[in-house]
């Protein structure tokens, strides 16, 4: 089987909203460290494909 002694994880939908804060940091973190002319934004868009009315 393609898989055997592979682990895998499916995590579903929406998982991104637990670390774009933390990737945006860290991406920050790195940008000052190496000096790069650029900004990082931590998107606000929301990805939840769940609507409650």
């Amino acid at each position: 089987m393609l898989s055997d002694g592979l682990l895998a994880l499916d995590p579903g939908h929406y998982i991104e909203v637990l670390f774009v804060e933390k990737i945006a940091a860290f991406l920050n973190e790195w940008k000052e460290e190496n000096d790069w002319p650029l900004e990082v934004i931590a998107s606000q868009a929301s990805t939840n494909p769940f609507h409650h009315i």
